[in-house]
């Protein structure tokens, strides 16, 4: 049982980056992703993506659409709609699934709030937690 939600968690060990800093292993797999995910037009996107997909197990091409939502938003909805069929099955069932499993495996980027199944029986209190750390409130409050 944690005592922290997942938003309070990342802030208290320092954010995002400092989270993601605590395992070496993930360190190591985010830069490998830096250095994958570099392409900056829907074409490069599919050569790049496409290569990782040749090894037959989709987890690292999630892992690189993953990556590519992250750093630009356009570019990833940009290639969903080119090529869904292709990368549907990459960043949806069946991979999501995997993905899931080895969630606190892979580098945790600022994208919605995560409930663990430690959190059963207080998803109200974290997803207020998560209100009051992540959104920004306007003038009504």
């Amino acid at each position: 049982y944690r005592s922290l939600s997942l938003p309070k968690a990342v802030a208290a060990a320092g954010g995002i980056t400092a989270w993601n800093q605590k395992h070496s292993c993930i360190v190591e797999l985010s830069r490998m992703l830096d250095t994958m995910c570099r392409a900056k037009t829907v074409e490069d996107v599919l050569e790049e993506v496409q290569a990782v997909m040749l090894l037959g197990h989709y987890i690292w091409a999630y892992a690189y659409m993953r990556r590519l939502y992250n750093n630009n938003l356009d570019l990833y909805f940009a290639v969903l709609a080119a090529k869904p069929s292709l990368l549907m099955p990459v960043v949806y069932t069946p991979t999501v699934g995997e993905a899931c499993q080895k969630f606190g495996k892979m580098p945790l980027y600022r994208r919605g709030c995560y409930l663990a199944i430690t959190d059963r029986g207080r998803y109200k209190e974290v997803l207020r937690e998560y209100a009051e750390a992540e959104l920004t409130k306007g003038a009504d409050g």
